[in-house]
């Protein structure tokens, strides 16, 4: 999340002396579509002190579930298990 916001406000900084309206509706629509992405598809999960490997996710209305696609879940622990699987 950090690294989007951190994104998010770079684009803004260097669009801040644009004047042409049709850019900055163009850039403002970019901008709304990134939004929807992130609210639809990032999840954040905390670990779960109490049980190794598991992650406390919450799902909310916005998420993508609700439009019927299908969630991956994947984690940097479940890379290393199939990694170590494969070798």
């Amino acid at each position: 999340m950090m690294a989007a916001i951190k994104q998010t406000r770079t684009e803004f900084e260097s669009s801040r002396s644009e004047t042409d309206e049709k850019k900055i509706k163009k850039l403002l629509k970019h901008a709304a579509g990134v939004e929807e992405v992130i609210r639809g598809y990032v999840v954040q999960a905390p670990r779960n002190e109490e049980k190794d490997n598991t992650y406390n996710i919450r799902f909310t209305s916005e998420h993508a579930l609700r439009d019927g696609h299908p969630i991956i879940i994947k984690s940097s622990l479940q890379k290393d298990k199939e990694t170590k699987t494969k070798e």
